[in-house]
């Protein structure tokens, strides 16, 4: 499967982990309906990773089914290239399934990080556009406190 990482504007040494992304769109489903923009099955992304990491896998998860991470580690584009890598070079070496059970794995793995993806998209490139855009919550805030300032 061929993967890219969409284009974001990363802010450097302020990339979210695991932890720091599931805390994030909770507080964001707070304040808009996630639903509207988000499909269920791509936010539990973060709950399938969270859930191999406290079950299986001793407080890590696998990033693109390759690479172990702690779940605070943050999720920088040179992790998530490195993943990328990874993968194709293990595809390239091993080639595809060799049996329904590792097909149905790297399919999991596959559309859990392409989820992954679609998260990190939304909250580094939609979220603010959302949230400031008139009638959002942000912009909502911003005018409440602008016309209390100048009111009084």
């Amino acid at each position: 499967m061929a993967v890219k990482i969409p284009k974001i504007i990363w802010e450097i040494g302020k990339e979210l982990s695991l932890n720091a992304m599931i805390d994030c769109f909770n507080n964001i489903s707070k304040e808009i309906e996630l639903d509207v923009y988000i499909q269920p099955d791509v936010l539990n992304a973060l709950d399938e990773y969270k859930k191999d990491a406290n079950i299986l896998l001793h407080g890590k998860y696998y990033l693109y089914g390759q690479i172990p991470i702690d779940c605070d580690t943050p999720i920088t584009q040179n992790l998530l290239q490195s993943a990328i890598d990874e993968n194709n070079k293990r595809f390239a070496e091993y080639g595809g399934p060799c049996n329904s059970f590792e097909a149905a794995s790297i399919a999991c793995s596959e559309k859990r990080f392409a989820n992954l993806l679609k998260l990190l998209d939304f909250y580094y490139n939609k979220y603010n556009e959302i949230y400031y855009a008139p009638g959002g919550p942000g912009y909502i805030l911003a005018l409440k406190e602008w016309t209390d300032r100048h009111t009084s």
